[in-house]
This record gives structure tokens, sequence and C-alpha cells, in this order.
């Protein structure tokens, strides 16, 4: 095997570029580390925020605000409601969501929610822009129950 062998002028000027290298990329900015952040005090939801709307009073969402659906659901509890009992929250006259107010499962499929409970607790982000008129809805033809939706307002 053949030896190898450095010219010294070679090996100066390739510690030299190294060296200027390194310089160079001290010398660039430095991106920030973004750091965890605790939320201001201004990001969390106050007394007044909270809002449930019930049936029969639709709810128009001031400006400059969310409401932010946290339950879907009715006041009585659950064993006073029918199996077939169920609430639907509408956006504009739309239809978004359903949950079954009584403590059987939902029997027809779909796009029910909950648990076996009266309240149902929502999909977390479910929120509705400024402007818009809620409404909730008890969809039995004889029930005891009033349907009922509740949430917080935000800052949009």
């Amino acid at each position: 095997m053949k030896p190898i062998t450095l010219h010294p002028s070679s090996l100066l000027v390739g510690v030299g570029l190294t060296a200027i290298a390194f310089v160079s990329m001290a010398q660039s900015p430095q991106l920030a580390v973004p750091t965890l952040a605790r939320p201001s005090p201004q990001a969390l939801v106050r007394p007044q925020d909270m809002v449930r709307i019930r049936e029969g009073t639709p709810f128009t969402v001031p400006a400059n605000k969310w409401f932010v659906v946290t339950a879907l659901g009715t006041r009585a509890p659950a064993a006073y409601s029918t199996g077939s009992a169920s609430v639907e929250l509408r956006v504009n006259g739309v239809a978004e969501m359903k949950a079954f107010a009584g403590m059987m499962s939902d029997s027809l499929g779909g796009d029910a929610i909950g648990n076996g409970t009266s309240m149902r607790e929502v999909p977390r982000g479910f929120s509705v822009p400024s402007g818009s008129v809620i409404e909730v809805l008890d969809l039995a033809t004889f029930s005891p129950v009033d349907a009922e939706v509740w949430g917080y307002l935000a800052d949009g």
C-alpha cells in the first residue's frame, strides 16, 4: 500500500478554509427556539362568558366572539326522558348535531353522540362564529324534557 503524503501548503489552506467556515457559521443569526408559553388570563374561560341556550330561545353569537359548544342535552334527569327523545342543535337553521336524551343507546345510528346520560359532551373544537343564530330543539313528539346547549364565548 502506498503511503499518503500531505503537502504542507495544501494542509495549511485546508485548515484555513475550515476555520473560516466555522467563524462564518458562528456569526449567522440563530433561529429562536420556541418555548412553552403559559396561557394568558384572558384566554381562560370566565364565568360571565358561559352561556346556556334553552329550547325556544334562539341565541345570536355576539360580534367578535365564537360560541364554543361543550354539551348538548336536556335539563331533566335521563331517567325522566324517553329512550327516543332526541335533541338537535341548529346553526342558522341548519341541523349541525343531534344527541339522544334518554338512557337508551342510539338505535337509529347516524350522527348521535353521548353516553347514556341526559347531557352529552360534544367533540372538542366545535364552535360557532359571530353573527350566527343558535337554536336547540327537542325532537320528540311528546317528552317532558326541554333541550339545552351549553358552552362559552371565546374571543374571535
